[in-house]
This record gives C-alpha cells, sequence and structure tokens, in this order.
C-alpha cells in the first residue's frame, strides 16, 4: 500500500508525516521505518521508529536510495511501515523520475509506504496521483 502527502514547500508534510508515523508505532504489529536526507527531525519521533537520514549511506542517487530500501527491507522482514520524506530530495532527481521507485514500493503488498512529495496535484505524475 501506498500513501502520498503532496503540497508546496512549507504546507506541514513533514510534520503531517512525523505525526502519522508516531501514531502507527503503538498499534504496529511490525517495524516502522522514517526515511529522510537529514537529522532534523531525528527527536520528533517516537524512539521505537527506526530514523535513517539518508546521507549519512550516501544515498544521492535514485538507484542508490532503491538499492538501500531494497537492502532495509531484505535484512528485516518484519517491517510494516516506511516512511520517506522527500524521496525526490533524498534521491536527487525531479518527481517525474520516481515512477521506479513507485514500482519498487508496488511489489510490497505487506508494507505500506507513505511518501512526501513537494508538489500541487496537477504537477504530480499520473502514476504518483493515484496515491493522493
Amino acid at each position: 500500500m501506498i500513501s502520498v502527502i503532496y503540497g508546496s514547500k512549507g504546507t506541514g508534510k513533514t510534520k503531517a508525516l512525523i505525526e502519522k508515523a508516531n501514531n502507527v508505532v503503538a498499534d504496529s504489529k511490525g517495524r516502522v521505518v522514517y526515511i529522510t536526507d537529514t537529522k532534523e527531525y531525528m527527536y520528533d519521533l517516537k524512539y521505537q521508529i527506526r530514523y535513517i537520514a539518508a546521507r549519512e549511506y550516501g544515498i544521492d542517487s535514485l538507484p542508490a536510495l532503491i538499492g538501500f530500501i531494497k537492502g532495509i527491507i531484505a535484512g528485516d522482514h518484519d517491517i510494516e511501515y516506511m516512511f520517506i520524506d522527500g524521496a525526490y530530495r533524498i534521491a536527487r532527481v525531479y518527481i517525474a523520475d520516481l515512477k521506479e521507485l513507485f514500482e519498487l514500493m508496488e511489489n510490497f503488498d505487506d508494507i505500506h509506504f507513505m511518501v512526501t512529495i513537494s508538489s500541487d496535484y496537477d504537477g504530480l505524475p499520473d502514476y504518483i496521483k493515484k496515491y493522493v
């Protein structure tokens, strides 16, 4: 399952994502992972959430992000939720170039993915709009 939180910069997408991550921890039967490009929000999340600052691992391209996500999932089969804050920022690509990432996420029926995208609705590619 994939969900997208979208909106222009400064509209509270990260805050909403953090709130959703914190809310699912209590009822989650599996692990919760939060991936972003900075350590800035680390202390806003409950301690049970695995916080990953992607820049610390040299993630700076779409293939690197996809491989990183595959590695996390391969290493922990108990992941129930994965939150990705600013996937295009982490991968350093345009929003329209994220199709391969969404195709990857579609392959994992047992993981709930939630992704933030800085764009208005009209700026979203069609393959992302279906997850809004």
